[in-house]
């Protein structure tokens, strides 16, 4: 059994390098231009996802426009142990509309109905949530009572609500990432362990992959929407 609970000041620390972690873990499923962990273009996506899930929970408990949000599910027999989370974002223009930057559930417990209890608790604060996802999980989040609206880049967008929304969503400037300390030891690593050759292929390769993924997804949702 697991508890959710909504953080929206600062976030404890125990808290918040969990979700760091397990951000990292499935970054292959959560980001957008997501590396396989078969590619050694992976280190650096591990880097860039921890430092990014930081960087939001580190605005949160502050005065800032659009300040994020976050539930969490917590293991009642080790209520210090986190299961998921939920990440979130107010839409700018759109009371009660918001954006559901990342969620995950330790892939032990996943099918428990974790996912379904942590949107649950969102809805305690928001009317509406958008978001989107790889192709794989459109059924799942259909089945939690999401449908599709239209396409981002490589992934399908989805709402729970009626109408798609026009609100702007808080995003993190990620070429500023790029020269912090962390994601340049990531890369420093990488360089080491795989050399020029092996990454050139990686990212060749990748590029590839991402852009059949963006046919794939206009697509998929062209499809969707006509029927």
């Amino acid at each position: 059994m697991v508890t959710t609970v909504s953080i929206t000041g600062s976030v404890p620390v125990i808290i918040s390098k969990q979700i760091r972690s397990m951000g990292a873990e499935y970054s292959d499923e959560l980001a957008m231009d997501a590396f396989p962990k078969s590619s050694p273009l992976n280190i650096v996506g591990l880097a860039m996802m921890s430092l990014e899930l930081g960087a939001y929970m580190a605005a949160m408990g502050r005065d800032v426009a659009e300040q994020p949000g976050l539930i969490i599910a917590i293991d009642d027999a080790q209520q210090d142990v986190v299961t998921g989370f939920l990440l979130y974002t107010p839409l700018s223009g759109e009371p009660g509309h918001c954006g559901i930057i990342y969620t995950a559930v330790t892939k032990e417990l996943r099918g428990s109905g974790i996912l379904r209890q942590m949107l649950a608790k969102l809805s305690e604060r928001m009317r509406q949530s958008t978001l989107s996802s790889q192709i794989s999980l459109v059924p799942l989040y259909e089945r939690l009572g999401f449908h599709v609206i239209g396409h981002r880049d490589s992934q399908i967008v989805m709402t729970n609500g009626q109408t798609p929304s026009a609100g702007k969503m808080r995003l993190m400037n990620s070429d500023m990432a790029l020269e912090h300390p962390d994601v340049l030891q990531a890369n420093s690593e990488m360089l080491q362990r795989f050399g020029p050759e092996q990454i050139y292929k990686s990212l060749v390769a990748h590029t590839q992959d991402m852009d059949l993924k963006r046919v794939l997804a206009k697509d998929f949702a062209a499809a969707r929407l006509n029927g």
